[in-house]
């Protein structure tokens, strides 16, 4: 099982679309918003994992053009997303010194695009059909052992997702200057975009 937490994390902390833009939305906005995207993505994961339970992955290995679908519908959203904010005439800064990167700045907005990085990037998918296999004992039940690993990926996204975030408010401020902000965010999503549309 060590061997299992150990992986998962690792594989968590690796630079990705989901957080690259824990990183962007904290930059822009905050934790608070980070957090939404943070949620997002958990869920997405999670719908992976239990589709991968159910053998969702065969299905996808067998139909890739599902695949590219999906992927560049998302990863052609997302670029949309980051040009909106680097070429918008009309943002506006907060007193607080916050910026509106972004054109909505719901928690729910935010909760979405954590959604579809992860719900867009169906190779996820691909990866938990192969990698769980290798820590499943089929001699015993497979739903316990579901249980417990699901946890465990949460907990580790969780955990890599806070740390990408607080990144970005440490980038804040660094930068300082709002409008160099909104270039650096906007051209993160755009980046996230064309990442998952080249995965």
């Amino acid at each position: 099982m060590w061997e299992f937490i150990i992986t998962v994390f690792l594989i968590s902390l690796t630079p990705g679309p989901c957080m690259t833009l824990a990183l962007n939305s904290a930059l822009a906005m905050g934790i608070r918003k980070s957090a939404c995207t943070g949620v997002g993505d958990l869920i997405g994961l999670s719908i992976y994992v239990v589709l991968s339970m159910i053998g969702a992955g065969a299905f996808l290995s067998q139909y890739p053009q599902t695949l590219s679908i999906v992927q560049y519908v998302g990863s052609g959203y997302l670029v949309y997303l980051g040009l909106s904010a680097i070429i918008s005439k009309t943002k506006t800064h907060k007193n607080d010194g916050t910026h509106t990167t972004y054109k909505h700045t719901s928690d729910m907005y935010f909760f979405k695009l954590g959604f579809i990085a992860i719900i867009t990037n169906p190779k996820a998918i691909l990866f938990f059909g192969v990698f769980f296999p290798q820590f499943i004992h089929i001699d015993k039940p497979l739903l316990p052992q579901f249980l417990i690993m699901l946890p465990i990926v949460l907990t580790s996204e969780i955990i890599a997702l806070s740390i990408y975030a607080f990144g970005g408010r440490v980038l804040h401020k660094a930068l300082k200057n709002q409008h160099v902000v909104d270039w650096v965010s906007g051209g993160l999503l755009v980046m996230v975009g064309i990442w998952l549309a080249l995965k």
